[in-house]
């Protein structure tokens, strides 16, 4: 009796201790080296690519922002380094051509089938098109299709931790200096904190405003390079979007020079983008 009253005396008076709270986790922090290698080694795996895709584009008016989305349309990619390129898109089921477009990297060609058209003219062209569709332009494509490595050694970076959708990334700046003293910033490369795949890239113009953001998603390896399988572009400037979802891919294949060439037929209206038109 009196064992069992002392011991029931001792089990009142013993302390309870709170639980020690875990460590907490420390945020991964990847120096901007290391985000540097990334992106140089992800361009440098692609010297050609040979591409079955399937396109869906976006276009819609500047001032009310109304969408007109079109249906995905199946398309072949070919690019060549250094800015070689040429993309074809072809109707549902018949399988004709909607559209041929290809560049040697400073001039492009956009033959129009269906409208027995052919647009000519600089890759850093932009006219006032009512069809915001008709302002995709070679160069778009190739800024997607291969993240520019980091070229300039007076560039400077930042790093900062961002979240979107749930997903955390670290976000690589890069700003330039420019005649006046200041900084301008040219991109922001968003890496997956996980696994350092580039998720997101957005590209600048002076004054900071947004010429172009693309996303990456679907990572597949592709005979022995991984690889995003849908690419989506967004040109706010030029009001339309762009999905890429690759289907079969082939890279550093040998592509002949004449393969960039589009033919243009008899008959059809030659428009030069930015003089007169003449007929072809």
């Amino acid at each position: 009796m009196v064992a069992a009253a002392l011991l029931a005396g001792c089990a009142a008076r013993r302390r309870v201790y709170p639980p020690v709270p875990a460590a907490p986790v420390a945020e991964r922090v990847v120096p901007a080296s290391d985000l540097i290698k990334a992106v140089n080694a992800w361009g440098k795996q692609i010297e050609t690519l040979t591409a079955t895709v399937r396109l869906t584009a976006s276009g819609g008016s500047g001032a009310s922002r109304a969408l007109k989305r079109r249906h995905a349309i199946r398309g072949y990619i070919l690019f060549k380094k250094p800015a070689w390129i040429r993309m074809i898109g072809q109707a549902p089921v018949v399988g004709t051509d909607i559209f041929d477009m290809a560049s040697n990297g400073e001039h492009f060609t956009l033959l129009l089938p269906t409208k027995h058209e052919v647009f000519e003219g600089a890759n850093h062209y932009r006219g006032s098109a009512k069809n915001s569709l008709e302002n995709i332009r070679p160069q778009h494509i190739i800024e997607a299709l291969v993240v520019p490595p980091m070229a300039a050694s007076g560039d400077r970076y930042f790093i900062e931790q961002a979240e979107r959708d749930g997903q955390s990334y670290e976000v690589l700046g890069v700003l330039r200096g420019s005649g006046s003293g200041s900084l301008l910033l040219l991109r922001k490369i968003w890496f997956d904190v996980a696994t350092l795949q580039i998720r997101r890239v957005e590209i600048f113009k002076s004054g900071g405003r947004l010429l172009e953001d693309v996303a990456y998603d679907r990572y597949q390896t592709f005979q022995g390079a991984h690889y995003p399988s849908r690419i989506t572009i967004l040109r706010p400037q030029e009001d339309y979007s762009l999905e890429i979802r690759f289907e079969r891919v082939t890279f550093n294949t040998p592509i002949t020079s004449d393969k960039f060439v589009v033919k243009k037929p008899e008959g059809y209206k030659v428009i030069e983008l930015g003089q007169k038109e003449t007929a072809g």
